[in-house]
């Protein structure tokens, strides 16, 4: 992994969610609050304006700057679930394979948002897209299945779980953002 690479990633994501803006709110709109694309494309534009001058030195900045750009700008669950996702990843990077990584992140989101599979959060594309990463597995079209499966998890955590049975039939937001990431870090080579 090297620094041109992860910078890359967060260009990446940037534009993913971007083009892909107006869908996310749709998404979560219907089980949600209607804004995690709109959140999400602050915290990606205040690290793009920010930090565009900057002279990184290390991988472990980068996933920082995210971090705390998220921390500071994402509203909702997202930014405090990404942002300190990323912060844990840039403790860990560079010492371990971005595989690895990739597992600490997950791990923080579980004990921050108290959730794991089957429950219909980001979680349930981080963890199988992480272990496809490692298996040397991951592409676009298992990204889109991952997400996809959402629609048949009921929602145990997050806004949808007051949904009910209703949330059932939708794309979880959070698990569509989540699969913009993964094909992002495809994109950068990562």
């Amino acid at each position: 992994m090297s620094v041109t690479k992860t910078l890359d990633f967060s260009k990446c994501f940037y534009e993913l969610v971007q083009q892909n803006l107006e869908l996310l709110n749709d998404l979560d709109n219907a089980i949600g609050d209607g804004d995690h694309g709109s959140n999400l494309l602050k915290g990606l534009e205040y690290f793009k304006v920010t930090h565009q001058t900057k002279s990184y030195t290390s991988e472990a900045e980068i996933w920082k700057d995210l971090a705390m750009s998220f921390l500071a700008k994402v509203g909702g669950a997202s930014g405090p679930l990404y942002g300190s996702a990323f912060l844990a990843m840039a403790k860990v990077v560079g010492v371990q394979n971005f595989g690895e990584v990739l597992v600490t992140g997950s791990n923080q989101i579980k004990v921050l948002g108290k959730s794991d599979l089957n429950q219909k959060t980001m979680l349930d594309v981080w963890i199988p897209a992480t272990s496809l990463y490692q298996a040397q597995k991951l592409t676009v079209a298992k990204i889109d299945e991952l997400v996809e499966k959402t629609k048949l998890i009921p929602a145990i955590k997050g806004r949808a779980s007051y949904l009910g049975e209703r949330a059932l039939g939708h794309i979880d937001p959070g698990s569509y953002s989540t699969g913009l990431m993964f094909k992002a870090i495809l994109q950068a080579g990562l």
